[in-house]
């Protein structure tokens, strides 16, 4: 989590200068871009699993870290950007 909190901290300060119509505009760019990318994945891709540090000691399927990254995480900021 050490490694992830710091590229976090240096990704917040590379991007503070950027706007929140630049935020929706590449999230939009980049989300069609994921969306298509899970679209061509067969079962089998989805199905596989690897050890990444931010799930813990566990392996995970592709499927949840698509779920989890990038699905919920882009969701749980969607109200800061409503609001902002």
């Amino acid at each position: 989590m050490e490694m992830i909190n710091e590229a976090n901290a240096q990704h917040a300060k590379a991007a503070a200068g950027v706007s929140k119509f630049e935020t929706l505009e590449l999230l939009r760019s980049g989300g069609k871009t994921a969306a298509d990318m899970l679209r061509s994945l067969d079962d089998e891709q989805l199905a596989t699993t690897a050890s990444l540090p931010a799930f813990g000691p566990r392996r995970v399927e592709a499927t949840t870290v698509a779920e989890m990254v990038l699905i919920g995480h882009p969701k749980s900021h969607l109200e800061s950007l409503k609001g902002g």
